[in-house]
């Protein structure tokens, strides 16, 4: 039979004039509150349109089913319903008879889903005889005086019926999908709608929408990719993400280098200054790579000026201010009468011929080979063979008595002399030849002092004005809240506007901006060879802003900014855009509304300033001299090359290493390890340093076992500067001893067989050489030169062996002795090795004034 569900009463009226046919009307259940628990929901009234008597109903005729967590209702009795006594009736009153009511009793009630109770006969399915089959069920619920107050009638299950909604791409991302979508949409909507002019205003708010929808959609996909190192495309992004870690990405490097300003012939004691004040700014003195048809001296801003910049060559710009000397071109060395020499490897001093009053300690010099020592001509001389120093004392003026009668017409004149010394870290990488002799020629003055030397680097200094600050957008606030106080009174929060972003882009004309690592206190460091060192990442953008004559500095981030600090950072992008971010209030100030800011920045960054140098003072690497004032230079030349210029650091490359760099910062010394590694990385001058930790009677001492470069001695000095750096890492509860490394000396002895056609003393000085501890002529270090030795490692034969076998003229070799030196019974030359502890480090010096520092015996045969 089919389930139907009608909202009209027709055949209850049928069934009710029929006078055969009976059904049930409608059912109760009864719920007593004060009835027992047990009691409640128990007794089920069936009430039926006509008369019940007939049917003879019993338990075989009534199923109840349905329910969801409580099924199968059992019944206990179905009877016909008792006679009653209406309520209200006066005493003495007889009960009214209930002739179409059934009660049916159950064990206990349902739950408060919905049942379903039938009438069937007891062995079919079927309804009984008499009782209409559509009435023979009807639907109830236990629970339904629990439902509360709303209307208990359940829903139609036959609800009116609805279109299908419209298809939707919900793959549509961009201007032109959102557009279609919308289209196909107002064309279900609206199928009156066919105008697509564009003139048209329904189409205007399409291609409206859509143009918001494409810059949301972009902004949600912006903002999921961002959010991750490993997806990000901003550098902006993948900065802050490394920044997390504590890991700085770089954004390049400009390049630096030593240039001479060659003065006019005449000019004594000229300031050339690196900043010029000039209408109402300070201007700076440029180098400018030469442009054809230009003059070598430009005067900044003039027409030619411009015509020169706007050909983009490379510009430098001086670092520090200068004083010309004519006489500091080109100075000579003086040699005290003597012929082929040279200033050897290490030099940390030399002789100028001639008086240069003018030099003063913190000067750079550059020494270079004017000519070749071969033929003595300029044009083959070694670019190579320059390199920078910078004075360490005051240049000390003397004369050399007998320095005439070393003149090619001798005389009994004095020669004047100034000596120079330069600092130890800018001593000579190689050996500067000073004369030399070819066959019966004598060829002098092979090498100069240039002077006038100064440092540039790369970058144009330019300014802009900024965008105006924004004022505060008082629509995008907070809505006011409400806050209840200690004494309960309700009172209304003051609303807060909020401020309007402000992030400007710097005009930079697609150039990137000049990063830059600043001298240490703004000046030049001792030694010229750390001038030219920059910490790449420690480098920030050249640019500095004023507003309202108050100056903002550039940082790299704003992490340690004050509310107060006048303070920004910025951020470069792939395409070399810079964008400024200000501070929020709380990690830097923020600018006020109306502030007008005027930048002043340079431009020119990375591998495109790391210039060559020129060959010679008159082929100068073509520079233009541009400044305010005219200084007399008649030329500008870069006697060595333009260095340290680098491109900014990948994002891929950010990626690879930002994970790990955590890992390797330590911040902390708490193993042995950790001490060594904070040692060398605190202090250059070490080679090696190994740490073991003691208990010393109290607590615990970390022992430093410091190795330095050159075997240098660990001196009171040395100690306690190291200690002092390690200071901040060191672990509370623990001492920090540092001491010098226990050096073990060897002997060693050797029978050679030299081949016939070489000199035995020949031999053995080439022998004690290379297996010493010094310095070779080449260059090269002894097998035992303090600096391919350290502690605790293990010396083996072999490359001793193979390092004698090297000499020329040595045929072979028998290793007599290889031991500690007095202590026979640990000759290692069976095992072909020596093993050394923690903090021993393997000697052999084979210096006769010390025979205790090791010994070197060779027995030589053979040979003449």
């Amino acid at each position: 039979m089919s389930t139907l569900f009608c909202c009209d009463s027709l055949r209850r009226s049928a069934v009710e004039h029929s006078g055969a046919w009976n059904g049930i009307d409608f059912l109760q259940v009864l719920d007593d509150p004060a009835a027992a628990l047990s009691e409640r929901q128990t007794t089920l009234l069936v009430h039926f349109i006509r008369d019940i008597a007939p049917l003879s109903l019993g338990i075989a005729n009534v199923r109840i089913e349905g329910g969801e967590r409580l099924r199968h209702i059992q019944l206990v009795s179905v009877e016909q319903a008792p006679l009653l006594i209406p309520p209200g009736a006066p005493p003495g009153s007889l009960p009214a008879p209930q002739p179409r009511v059934l009660r049916v009793k159950v064990a206990a009630p349902g739950d408060f889903s919905d049942y379903t109770l039938r009438l069937v006969r007891p062995d079919t399915d079927q309804s009984p005889a008499g009782i209409d089959r559509q009435l023979a069920t009807i639907r109830f619920n236990f629970k339904a005086a629990c439902r509360g107050d709303f209307d208990c009638a359940g829903a139609a299950p036959c609800p009116p019926d609805t279109a299908p909604p419209p298809p939707l791409n919900y793959l549509a991302r961009d201007y032109a999908s959102f557009r279609q979508l919308m289209l196909d949409r107002l064309a279900l909507s609206v199928p009156g709608w066919a105008e697509r002019n564009e003139a048209d205003l329904g189409l205007v708010l399409v291609d409206l929408l859509a143009y918001v929808a494409d810059r949301l959609a972009y902004e949600q996909d912006a903002v999921a990719t961002e959010a991750y190192l490993g997806t990000a495309r901003l550098r902006s992004s993948v900065r802050r993400h490394a920044r997390l870690v504590d890991y700085p990405m770089h954004d390049g490097c400009n390049a630096r280098s030593f240039v001479q300003l060659r003065a006019e012939a005449g000019v004594a004691g000229v300031p050339v200054h690196a900043r010029v004040l000039s209408g109402g700014r300070y201007r700076p003195t440029q180098l400018i790579t030469r442009c054809a048809g230009l003059p070598a001296r430009l005067v900044i801003d003039s027409p030619a000026h411009q015509a020169a910049l706007a050909r983009g060559p490379q510009v430098f710009e001086l670092m520090h201010d200068l004083t010309l000397f004519a006489a500091h071109n080109d100075m000579p060395f003086y040699t005290w009468g003597a012929r082929e020499c040279c200033l050897p490897r290490g030099a940390t001093r030399a002789s100028l011929r001639g008086h240069f009053a003018g030099l003063r300690k913190g000067d750079v010099l550059i020494l270079a080979e004017a000519r070749n020592p071969d033929d003595g001509s300029t044009a083959n001389a070694n670019p190579a063979r320059r390199h920078a120093v910078r004075l360490c004392a005051e240049p000390q003026l003397t004369t050399d008595a007998l320095g005439g009668r070393f003149k090619p017409e001798p005389d009994d004149s004095a020669v004047p002399v100034t000596e120079i010394e330069w600092h130890p870290r800018d001593a000579l990488p190689f050996a500067l030849t000073l004369s030399s002799r070819r066959g019966t020629a004598y060829f002098d003055e092979l090498s100069l002092a240039h002077g006038n030397i100064v440092l540039a680097d790369h970058g144009l200094s330019t300014t802009c004005a900024l965008p105006q600050v924004p004022a505060a957008n008082p629509v995008l606030k907070p809505v006011p809240a409400t806050c209840r106080p200690p004494c309960g009174e309700a009172s209304p929060a003051e609303p807060r506007p909020q401020h309007a972003r402000f992030r400007p882009r710097l005009p930079t004309t697609g150039q990137p901006i000049t990063q830059a690592s600043p001298l240490p206190g703004g000046q030049l460091p001792d030694a010229a060879r750390d001038a030219l060192a920059q910490d790449i990442r420690q480098a920030i953008a050249q640019i500095r802003l004023e507003a309202d004559g108050s100056p903002w500095q550039a940082r790299r981030d704003l992490l340690a900014s004050s509310p107060q600090d006048a303070a920004f950072v910025v951020e470069i992008e792939a395409d070399d855009s810079a964008w400024l971010r200000f501070g929020d209030g709380e990690f830097g100030r923020r600018p006020a509304a109306g502030t007008h800011f005027e930048a002043t920045l340079r431009l020119g960054n990375g591998s495109a300033g790391n210039l060559g140098a020129g060959i010679r003072p008159a082929e100068s690497p073509l520079f233009h001299l541009a400044s305010v004032e005219a200084p007399p230079v008649e030329a500008v030349w870069m006697p060595l090359p333009a260095l340290g210029g680098v491109e900014p650091e990948s994002i891929e490359s950010v990626r690879q290493r930002a994970p790990s760099a955590i890992a390797g910062d330590i911040q902390r010394a708490v193993t042995p390890a950790d001490y060594a590694l904070l040692a060398q990385r605190e202090d250059a001058s070490l080679q090696r340093a190994a740490a073991s930790l003691r208990w010393t009677g109290s607590w615990r001492t970390v022992f430093l076992t410091a190795d330095r470069y050159g075997g240098a001695d660990v001196d009171q000095d040395f100690e306690a500067a190291l200690i002092a750096r390690l200071e901040p890492y060191r672990l509370a509860g623990q001492d920090l001893e540092v001491e010098a490394p226990r050096y073990v000396p060897l002997e060693l002895a050797l029978t050679v067989c030299v081949k016939p056609e070489h000199q035995r003393s020949h031999v053995e000085a080439a022998l004690r050489a290379q297996l010493g501890s010094r310095l070779l002529p080449d260059g090269r270090r002894g097998v035992f030169h303090p600096d391919r030795l350290s502690f605790g490692q293990t010396l083996y034969l072999s490359p001793l062996q193979a390092a004698a076998l090297g000499v020329e003229g040595v045929d072979s070799i028998v290793v007599d002795r290889f031991r500690r030196q007095g202590q026979p019974a640990t000759d290692g030359a069976a095992a072909g090795c020596l093993r050394f502890a923690r903090n021993e480090i393997p000697r052999l010096d084979d210096d006769r004034n010390y025979p205790d520092r090791g010994a070197l015996a060779l027995t030589l045969t053979g040979g003449k």
